[in-house]
């Protein structure tokens, strides 16, 4: 975060970055941009500054019908001329709901009582419109617009930003200074979408993406369950197939959640990435068909996607050799330090008693969970993650390349990473410490750290340790920037990084695979199984 005063915002201020983005996307896309697209933006910038202002702020709202009468805007003075200027350019048109159900999302229970029958003051707003519906009450007219092409910020935003995540608010957390970004060069010679059926293929995907989260949400199994019959075939484009497929994943696990296995297992079949194989071999064995799950779990074995698949495999293997010989290299059990208190209850989360009771001891106490292992390898690569890489940075508003946390990070700056990993220095990290402070970076929570715990971690491990660290990160960047200890301790020569549990908290795997490797690595580590004494002290 940047301490720097924020600055005065002219009222209009969403008008320019919309403007802003509008040019660029123009510039750069012109050839994918449709003719009403590009009649849209003409007519758009033909109109008067106050039907602009007008049409960005109707755009940026929850849309696509609006009550004018509810309609507040101080820097457009002239509120009625501007939505008749709209009205005219065909960039908005009158709305008019047939029935009580399309008018209800616009209209409060105190109005729909001004239509109904008398007595109802005790029904709730869903069943007012029911008994006006059924009733056949003409429904008043209302003054709402609509706009004529509401699904045009969606695309010019996802041609800006090449991504369906980021949106206008964007550039205003940067113009605050709320958000500061390094100063990389943009690749112009590569745009986020080279033909128009990728940018249709980006868009149903995100569509797809927003109904799935709104039906987790709202614990509606049906509706994600329906998303199959949408989901496209096979994409050519790498990005966007990924995409398609974790959804694919998703989807087939809510059918296994469904109890419908056999449509699960049809899904899984047709992705490769993980968790397919581990959900196929255990529908396999949930259907007593060992001998279909031995090939897969051999497969996970010789050849994991990360990590986290080898631990599943192994696991299932043990169980496979339950059930019939099956040959496979037994694991070495964890040897993980181990701790335990019990501490008063004081109404305070588990961490915060674990921490106090060590500066009891005389121990500095930090709660840094993933935040500063991964701030240590953000300032250690941060010329590597911000380096002039084609196709790594497509707009001014990322926090890394977009190749970030895929395998294809390190094997487009190889030979600059094995640079980085063999003659880092920790005063190099403190340099970039100062000299970065406040910029966005995936791997830097500035909010979570500061200089006294970086120099603390530098000077009670090693560089030997923590280039073994930076190394197990970049082998799976994606998975292992978590699972990393709560609290990071010290105490005169002394560290040890400590993972808290409370009652009934076991560890999950990715926090026994990093206990493990800093044992094996010579850096303290434990884990500390924490009781609550409830008793009232005397």
């Amino acid at each position: 975060m940047s301490s720097a005063p924020q600055p005065d915002l002219p009222q209009d201020y969403y008008l320019g970055n919309f403007t802003r983005m509008v040019n660029h996307v123009r510039g750069r896309y012109q050839a994918l941009l449709s003719d009403d697209e590009l009649g849209w933006i003409r007519d758009f910038d033909a109109l008067p500054h106050p039907a602009r202002c007008l049409c960005v702020r109707l755009l940026s709202r929850k849309g696509p019908v609006f009550r004018t009468d509810k309609l507040r805007y101080p820097e457009i003075d002239d509120l009625a001329g501007a939505i008749s200027l709209l009205r005219d350019a065909g960039m908005i048109h009158s709305f008019q709901p047939h029935d009580w159900s399309q008018l209800a999302p616009w209209v409060t229970k105190a109005e729909l009582l001004h239509h109904a029958p008398c007595g109802q003051e005790k029904l709730r707003k869903p069943q007012l419109v029911v008994l006006l519906d059924q009733q056949a009450l003409p429904v008043p007219p209302m003054p709402l617009i609509a706009l004529s092409q509401p699904e045009l910020l969606e695309t010019l935003l996802l041609l800006y930003f090449g991504n369906a995540h980021q949106d206008l608010a964007q550039f205003v957390v940067s113009d605050l200074g709320i958000q500061v970004f390094e100063d990389y060069s943009l690749d112009p010679s590569l745009n986020a979408f080279e033909q128009r059926p990728q940018l249709e293929a980006a868009r149903h995907l995100s569509r797809l993406n927003k109904r799935y989260h709104q039906a987790v949400e709202q614990k509606d199994r049906a509706a994600i369950l329906a998303l199959i019959d949408d989901l496209p075939l096979p994409l050519p484009w790498d990005k966007w197939e990924r995409r398609r497929q974790r959804l694919l994943l998703e989807i087939a696990r809510e059918f296994e959640r469904a109890k419908q296995p056999q449509r699960a297992l049809a899904l899984y079949q047709h992705s490769p990435l993980a968790p397919s194989r581990e959900r196929q071999a255990r529908l396999h064995l949930s259907a007593d068909a060992p001998h279909l799950a031995r090939p897969l779990v051999q497969a996970m074995l010789d050849s994991p996607q990360n990590e986290q698949e080898l631990t599943v495999a192994r696991r299932l293997g043990k169980k496979l050799n339950r059930l019939a010989p099956f040959a496979f290299p037994q694991p070495v059990a964890p040897q993980i330090q181990q701790h335990t208190l019990s501490l008063r209850d004081k109404g305070l989360p588990v961490e915060q008693l674990v921490a106090e009771h060590y500066r009891s001891l005389g121990w500095q106490a930090d709660y840094s969970e993933n935040a500063l292992l991964n701030a240590l390898f953000g300032l250690a690569f941060w010329p590597a993650i911000f380096a002039p890489v084609r196709g790594a940075f497509l707009n001014p508003y990322q926090l890394g390349p977009k190749d970030m946390f895929s395998p294809g990070f390190r094997q487009a700056r190889g030979n600059l990473i094995d640079h980085l990993l063999c003659h880092w220095q920790p005063a190099q990290l403190l340099e970039t410490y100062d000299q970065k402070r406040g910029i966005a970076n995936y791997w830097v929570n500035w909010d979570k750290i500061n200089r006294p715990l970086i120099q603390s971690a530098l000077t009670h491990l090693s560089r030997p340790q923590l280039t073994a660290c930076f190394r197990r990160l970049l082998f799976d960047l994606n998975a292992n920037r978590s699972g990393h200890p709560d609290l990071f301790l010290t105490r005169d020569d002394q560290h040890l990084w400590l993972e808290v549990k409370g009652p009934g908290d076991t560890l999950r795997d990715n926090q026994t695979r990093w206990l493990t490797f800093f044992g094996n690595q010579g850096i303290q580590a434990a884990v500390c199984y924490v009781t609550i004494d409830t008793q009232p002290s005397d």
